[in-house]
């Protein structure tokens, strides 16, 4: 996927360093910060899953404790938003099913996918 502003954000970026290298400010670091992160975001959607093989916004996934695969700029997990019961934290979950569930860790995922049936029974 072509993120149509990623150049833009790139020219951005080596301006607003040069800027707070020449005149060091909160303003420059501030302005350096933020653009930054929305760069960091665009390269992020360049490197997502194209929507048209399956992949959906994340905003879309059931939040009922079902299991989905989730794409996240740093892999792939199998995912699930726990019970609100359950736990005091609400955020997509992952476990080991040995101590967990866990909180997912790292950045937030912005694709998901239902997991694919499992492997039929021989015989079946």
């Amino acid at each position: 996927m072509n993120h149509p502003n990623l150049p833009g954000l790139r020219r951005a970026a080596e301006i607003a360093m040069l800027f707070a290298v020449e005149r060091p400010s909160s303003i420059a670091s501030n302005l350096l910060s933020r653009i930054e992160a929305a760069l960091s975001e665009a390269e992020a959607l360049e490197q997502s899953p194209a929507s048209d093989d399956g992949w959906k916004g994340i905003e879309s996934a059931p939040k009922d404790g079902t299991r989905i695969l989730a794409w996240c700029p740093h892999g792939q997990y199998v995912v699930f938003w726990p019970d609100a019961h359950d736990h005091e934290v609400d955020w997509w979950h992952v476990t080991d099913n040995k101590n967990g569930p866990y909180p997912l860790r790292g950045g937030s995922p912005t694709h998901w996918r239902p997991l694919p049936p499992s492997p039929a029974k021989e015989g079946e």
